[in-house]
């Protein structure tokens, strides 16, 4: 953990998986995939009108829709002032002035972040701050469990970015049309479609649940009742998922 001091008062903030209470590593990559698809500033507003016109360029009707329903949902959210992304932050605090940050709720993650308003917290630094565990969180993933860290999807992404961008370097040098680098942007436009959000098959009640029923295979199968880690959840899946590969060998 790292403290923090901003204005007077001090954060204690995790900044390891090896250290991080898993159910608050599973909140808080809730809350960045909420960020991530809806937001709650000017910035991602403007971001979901792009989608939402890109969709509809394209005759896309299903994601167009969604895209309006997320760009909406990225009004009201920035109209209440708290947005994923300070959702987030809350998540990585364990204690401020000494004092434990234990309610994780909605309306506790509210109360908090209007407490610490007061105290003259910034969006800024709450920002900063979340980045940055972002960042550790990333390389201490793909440090100790890279089959995780470096996914086939992501691998996928990263080469088609990279593809793209050396053909709109050659369309620049007048190598090849503009047509080449709209082959790509067809098929990189299939990685951020717009996901339903809200709802019983949305993003948060599809990932509670996962997450949930994945907590109660591993103390089954491993017999544990300790609260755990993010590192530790993350090792002890992948022990799990070998047992039952294993499992499925025999039969």
């Amino acid at each position: 953990m790292i403290k923090q001091k901003h204005n007077g008062n001090c954060f204690l903030i995790y900044d390891s998986i090896q250290e991080l209470p898993v159910d608050r590593f599973f909140r808080f990559n809730l809350q960045i995939a909420m960020d991530a698809g809806i937001g709650g500033d000017m910035n991602s507003i403007i971001a979901r009108n792009q989608e939402l016109r890109e969709w509809i360029g394209r005759g896309r009707k299903s994601e167009a829709l969604q895209a309006l329903s997320n760009m909406e949902n990225a009004i009201m959210v920035a109209m209440s002032e708290i947005t994923p992304l300070s959702n987030a932050f809350v998540c990585l605090v364990k204690s401020v002035n000494g004092e434990e940050v234990t309610d994780l709720s909605q309306g506790g993650m509210d109360r908090y972040l209007k407490e610490w308003g007061k105290k003259g917290l910034t969006w800024g630094k709450v920002k900063g701050w979340v980045n940055e565990a972002k960042k550790n969180f990333t390389y201490e993933v793909g440090q100790f469990f890279p089959e995780i860290g470096n996914g086939v999807q992501a691998v996928e992404r990263a080469s088609l970015l990279k593809r793209r961008t050396l053909a709109a370097l050659q369309f620049i040098q007048g190598k090849i049309e503009e047509k080449a680098i709209r082959k790509y942007d067809d098929i990189l436009i299939e990685f951020i479609r717009p996901n339903l959000y809200a709802g019983s098959e949305g993003v948060e009640v599809v990932r509670t649940n996962s997450f949930e029923d994945a907590i109660v295979v591993i103390r089954k199968e491993l017999n544990i009742h300790d609260d755990m880690t993010a590192h530790q959840f993350l090792k002890h899946s992948q022990t799990v998922k070998q047992i039952m590969a294993n499992r499925k060998k025999k039969k």
